[in-house]
């Protein structure tokens, strides 16, 4: 059976006014609203008080565009989802509905608003995937290396002050940003020579005083061997370091549902045994294609790094991250 369209009874807004609308749930203890704007499109509205307002980075959905307007008629401000393809509908319905389930148990306005944004970024992995839903080996293993830097960066710094540098989960083209520094992060298998470089732009230092990339060596291993993890295990851990920070933990959950990972999938195998990354300044002659090096026209670069012409750029104290700790 169909589940009703709950848009079709709600006519577009009138000129002069941002939206018609009506409430989802009564009972619902947050202001969530079926709406339309003046070109008819399909709206997910939550109504909040501007102080509840948060940070959290908001994805870019296919099909979707979020808007957060100044200010509403009441004085109250919103962040309202809106469809952008009408023949969607129905896969925007399910979206709408997963949101204003998630929120309906948080304790605040504040709470409701990131658990929102955290659902949108759920759904952001699953409609980037194509519905997959499950990251590849080599997509676990890239992701591993991240969290293991991120483990190093929140033993420096704080913990929302770490996650906060954490860019990779959001389509940016460093996996750290802390200022005017930023890391790239590479794993190699089994003493492999090269990494692989998907853009141009992940070894680009323009815009940046200091860009390293740190290369982390992981060796595939079996479960009785010490120090194993698999990416479920690293992801423990990095939650472990953050026990008893309930916003820390909330924006490391966004970001992991960001990158693809999910509690749900079940990532025990494979298993890792992680080395001490090797960092290197990529400055100077670095070998490196650079985005502001090529020809108009050209881009999607990859190409493979032999890390022994990287082994002249070698930094001393990267791996206590000491260029970095005042960035």
């Amino acid at each position: 059976m169909k589940t009703p369209d709950p848009w079709a009874e709600i006519s577009p807004a009138a000129v002069g006014s941002s939206l018609s609308a009506r409430r989802v749930d009564a009972s619902h203890p947050y202001d969530f609203f079926w709406g339309r704007d003046i070109h008819g499109r399909r709206l997910l509205v939550l109504r909040y008080a501007s102080e509840a307002a948060v940070a959290d980075a908001r994805p870019k959905l296919n099909g979707v565009e979020i808007i957060e307007p100044d200010r509403m008629e009441d004085e109250r401000t919103a962040i309202i989802f809106a469809l952008k393809q009408p023949e969607a509908a129905e896969i925007f319905h399910q979206l709408c509905l997963d949101i204003v389930g998630a929120a309906r148990s948080c304790s605040s306005e504040k709470a409701a608003l990131s658990a929102a944004i955290r659902r949108a970024w759920a759904w952001h992995s699953l409609l980037r995937t194509g519905g997959v839903g499950r990251l590849s080996e080599a997509e676990q293993q890239g992701l591993f290396g991240e969290l293991l830097v991120l483990r190093r960066l929140i033993s420096v710094h704080s913990a929302s002050t770490a996650l906060s540098f954490w860019r990779g989960p959001l389509d940016e083209p460093k996996d750290f940003v802390l200022g005017t520094a930023a890391i790239e992060v590479k794993t190699r298998q089994g003493g492999r020579p090269v990494v692989e470089i998907t853009s141009e732009y992940q070894l680009d230092p323009t815009g940046f005083q200091n860009l390293l990339l740190a290369v982390v060596p992981v060796t595939p291993t079996a479960a009785d061997t010490a120090g194993a993890l698999s990416l479920d295990g690293m992801v423990a851990e990095v939650q472990g370091m953050l026990a008893g920070d309930g916003a820390a933990l909330e924006q490391l959950e966004a970001l992991l549902l960001a990158a693809g990972w999910s509690a749900d999938a079940g990532y025990v195998e494979p298993l890792w045994l992680a080395g001490a990354p090797d960092w290197f300044g990529v400055t100077g002659e670095f070998p490196r294609i650079a985005a502001t090096g090529l020809p108009a026209g050209v881009t999607g670069v990859r190409y493979h790094l032999l890390l022994d012409a990287c082994a002249p750029f070698l930094v001393d104290k990267a791996s206590d991250l000491g260029p970095l700790e005042k960035a």
